[in-house]
């Protein structure tokens, strides 16, 4: 298995699996998802890869795509104990159905973790699913009671 960081040539599959992400999480049909919103994705997409701020790594067999993982960077300001200013939000987490239960998604997040070290980034965080909070959890990632949101 490939696990490697995507690059311009690859933004059609990232957007492509991003689009199967969202079918897979919330039950939808995946062409329920073309148009507008699969236009908007690519532009997300395409805009964060240019600007440096969302980096996203693919998981290949055989040159079929196995699974992704993507993260937003953004800046937060120091704090007198941190003085690091970037931020990672893990989006995307989604292996295909023909490659899990293999450790796929385990291998993507560590790569993310190891890649996100390297750029000195303060923490990561994200939402999950249910079934992906054991895999979290046993990579370190812990519950912060401290947020609150407001939806606007």
């Amino acid at each position: 298995m490939l696990i490697r960081r995507a690059d311009t040539a690859d933004l059609d599959l990232v957007t492509s699996l991003r689009l199967d992400f969202i079918a897979d999480v919330r039950r939808l049909e995946r062409r329920s998802l073309e148009g507008s919103f699969a236009a908007a994705t690519r532009a997300f997409v395409t805009d964060g890869h240019e600007l440096g701020t969302v980096l996203s790594w693919l998981a290949e067999e055989d040159g079929a795509a196995a699974g992704i993982v993507s993260l937003v960077l953004h800046a937060v300001p120091p704090r007198p104990e941190e003085p690091r200013i970037k931020e990672g939000y893990v989006i995307n987490m989604f292996v295909t159905p023909p490659f899990r239960r293999r450790g796929l998604g385990r291998d993507l997040l560590e790569r993310c973790r190891r890649d996100a070290e390297a750029l000195a980034l303060r923490r990561l965080v994200l939402h999950f699913t249910e079934e992906g909070r054991p895999l979290y959890e046993q990579r370190g990632f812990i519950t912060d009671d401290a947020w609150l949101q407001l939806p606007l």
